[in-house]
């Protein structure tokens, strides 16, 4: 049942005006990285996380479906500014085990992954840029 109600607080009850920018795109940056930061907020546990998850997806494909590169620029900034805030809260995470002497290194080793992966994903994204 609440799936069903999420859905339908997905979907737009009616068509709002929405003010464009000189370029055309729409002012959705900032909207789009409060609803990001909302999602690494929100425990994974609780329904409001797949709320905002779900209205986060829904403004990323709503970017890439208009087409337009100052909305591809919008998601790869906002992607690449919530992949650090989580790589961030992860790091603190493994500072605190540490201090409390749980850490076994396996955390270290996946951000270490996840890092490399990330900067790959950036300079791929310059290349095409420039």
């Amino acid at each position: 049942m609440r799936l069903q109600q999420m859905r339908k607080l997905e979907e737009p009850q009616q068509k709002e005006e929405v003010e464009e920018c000189e370029d055309g795109s729409m002012y959705v940056d900032p909207a789009l990285s409060n609803v990001l930061e909302v999602v690494t907020r929100i425990p994974v546990s609780s329904h409001k996380y797949e709320l905002a998850r779900c209205l986060a997806d829904r403004l990323l494909n709503e970017n890439v479906r208009c087409g337009s590169p100052a909305l591809a620029a919008v998601n790869c900034a906002t992607l690449a500014a919530a992949f650090s805030r989580t790589l961030r809260n992860l790091e603190e995470a493994v500072r605190r085990a540490r201090g409390s002497g749980k850490a076994d290194g396996s955390v270290e080793r996946i951000l270490g992954g996840v890092r490399s992966r990330l900067r790959l994903w950036a300079e791929s994204v310059d290349e095409e840029e420039g």
